[in-house]
């Protein structure tokens, strides 16, 4: 199937899944505004870039489009993670490089979303080393791929789509490396204290195709000048944890 049919299908179901009714005449929001907030957080240009992003409802969702762009060139997503978040549990989600932006969908096909504020997903940047420090804004768009359009919508059972409230966020990219003091904080935890929630990290990212380390130095346990993540850096973590194996060298 080529890109082109397989965007058009996936759009042809999300707009499927965001007019599903229920015969029901339409009804009022219940509540406070649905609202989409981006985090906002630091990254370095010795490292790469991840970015929360967080949905608030107050009704059932039978559908979400999210799309979203930055204002920046010198980034570009690796990767949307649904761990930890909201729709980890769904099937009927997925995410798609667009142009310059992201586009993020979900499709009710059996159990809707039931109301919550909590994490939709994680964006993951990468850029060159050589990077000039930066502030990149991330933020909803409209965006025009051949015979489709991608933008920002909700969808509940009552209601036609609907454009939530929307809070940008920012990715300040700073000069120097992300790692700090001794490796081994691979989850990036704000206490740079190295514990068993590092280690299931590195496993889900080494087996279980988990998010990428966001520093991935702090991750080169066993201090690789070609700094490569592998099965020594998993050894040395475990011996340091279980057997008084030697502490994580120093970041440089």
């Amino acid at each position: 199937m080529s890109d082109r049919i397989k965007s058009y299908f996936l759009q042809s179901l999300l707009v499927a899944g965001l007019t599903l009714t229920t015969g029901m005449a339409y009804g009022i929001d219940p509540g406070a505004p649905d609202t989409l907030r981006l985090d906002s957080s630091v990254a370095y240009s010795g490292g790469s870039g991840e970015l929360p992003v967080y949905i608030f409802n107050d009704e059932p969702l039978s559908g979400i489009e999210v799309t979203l762009s930055w204002d920046s060139p010198d980034i570009t997503v690796d990767s949307f993670s649904f761990v930890g978040g909201r729709l980890v549990s769904f099937t009927a989600t997925g995410w798609a490089n667009i142009d310059t932006g992201l586009s993020i969908y979900f499709i009710a096909f059996e159990n809707m979303l039931p109301p919550g504020n909590g994490l939709l997903g994680t964006i993951y940047f990468s850029y060159l080393s050589t990077i000039n420090p930066q502030l990149v804004t991330v933020d909803t768009a409209t965006l025009t791929a051949p015979q489709v359009e991608y933008s920002t919508l909700f969808s509940d059972d009552f209601n036609p789509p609907f454009k939530p409230q929307v809070v940008r966020g920012y990715l300040d990219i700073q000069t120097g490396g992300c790692c700090l003091g001794d490796r081994g904080n691979i989850d990036n935890s704000p206490d740079d204290v190295v514990d068993i929630s590092d280690l299931v990290y590195l496993i889900d990212y080494m087996f279980a195709n988990g998010p990428a380390p966001v520093c991935p130095e702090e991750a080169n346990l066993d201090g690789d000048a070609l700094q490569t993540i592998d099965i020594s850096d998993l050894v040395y973590l475990v011996d340091f944890m279980f057997q008084n194996g030697a502490p994580p060298p120093p970041c440089y």
